[in-house]
């Protein structure tokens, strides 16, 4: 599935819209940074904004794990 993803995606809201798709999903942070190649830590800091997710490879690997478009994590 091939997706566009602009820079709008790592907004402060970001972090708070993923943690929310992940929880839908009943992943827990380990589970979902594992299936995607990120660390725990990293996650959790990006859920926390406190870091930014600006790899798109990374965007689009965590929209395809959670089954939702990349742009739900930015769109109002």
């Amino acid at each position: 599935m091939a997706h566009r993803v602009d820079d709008s995606l790592v907004s402060a809201e970001f972090g708070r819209r993923l943690r929310a798709s992940r929880r839908r999903r009943g992943l827990s942070q380990r589970t979902a940074a594992e299936l995607v190649g990120l660390s725990q830590g990293f996650l959790s800091m990006v859920e926390n904004g406190k870091r930014r997710l600006n790899r798109h490879r990374d965007i689009i690997a965590l929209a395809e794990l959670l089954d939702v478009d990349p742009r739900s994590f930015s769109e109002e």
